[in-house]
């Protein structure tokens, strides 16, 4: 669900809503005979006066920001906004042909599918047929809590450069964005009650940097359209993953290890003319 919430000639504030089943019938762990039990996410409640049943369902907040363009070659995005990273994440709805499944990329977010921060963007004509477009962002990167709250006020900075050039028979552009941030996770303790002294502890930070390649053609109805992503994470404080947990990016038991995770995908597709109407067969 997506709705500009106003508008003006310079200034304009959007924000977009995904309805979702889950958490329910999410998997929190697998059962391993006497290491860990089978557990899984159950949202359902009762209602104290009428004892009905209900299973709570959630919202995700996509995107929530303000845009200022006074020129082209200039806008700043303040909020919750997308990353301007690749094909995928940048088009977002209508625009990209869909597959079954998500590239991997996105599923394992080697890159962070959103950001809370500041982008300024813009585009610039290179003669009568193409046009340069960049973006840079900084923001608080990921984070337990990163939509609200950097924990380590690192921020993570990143450049899209991105090259367009359009005909009436084709269509082609090239681009890339570059992503380097910290991960910090703390928790809170006690440390003494008489006198209270709270303290916090970080229980895992890494350092990561992200580079991202995209390309994509459009000629006579033909679609071709690729991704390629390499993530670099090197752990300064490693966690301590339990047998049996369904671990974030599905580590293996054990503490994390420094990686390299890459990815790449190849779409390819063709539209029909049917009716005057162009169908897409990927």
């Amino acid at each position: 669900f997506r709705r500009v919430l106003f508008r003006s000639e310079t200034l304009s504030a959007l924000a977009e809503l995904r309805f979702s089943f889950n958490p329910q019938g999410s998997i929190n762990s697998l059962e391993l005979q006497g290491i860990s039990d089978f557990d899984r996410v159950d949202t359902t409640i009762v209602d104290p006066y009428s004892s009905e049943r209900i299973r709570l369902h959630g919202v995700t907040l996509e995107r929530v920001h303000l845009t200022w363009k006074p020129r082209d070659w200039l806008g700043i995005i303040a909020g919750r906004f997308l990353t301007p990273y690749g094909i995928w994440n940048i088009d977002h709805g209508s625009p990209v042909i869909l597959t079954v499944r998500p590239p991997f990329s996105q599923i394992s977010r080697f890159v962070p599918l959103s950001q809370t921060g500041l982008q300024a963007f813009g585009s610039l004509p290179v003669g009568r047929q193409s046009m340069f477009e960049y973006a840079i962002t900084i923001s608080n990167g990921r984070g337990p809590m990163d939509e609200v709250y950097d924990l380590d006020a690192n921020k993570a900075g990143g450049l899209r450069l991105k090259f367009v050039r359009n005909s009436d028979q084709s269509r082609m552009s090239i681009g890339g964005y570059g992503y380097i941030g910290d991960y910090t996770d703390t928790i809170q303790y006690i440390a003494s009650v008489q006198p209270f002294d709270g303290r916090n502890r970080t229980v895992e930070k890494y350092a990561e940097s992200v580079g991202a390649l995209d390309a994509k053609i459009e000629f006579a109805g033909f679609m071709a359209q690729m991704e390629y992503i390499r993530r670099l994470v090197k752990f300064e404080e490693r966690p301590y993953i339990e047998p049996g947990e369904m671990a974030a990016e599905n580590r293996p038991p054990g503490y994390a290890a420094d990686y390299v995770g890459q990815d790449l995908y190849l779409l390819l597709a063709y539209t029909l003319p049917l009716g005057g109407d162009r169908k897409s067969v990927v």
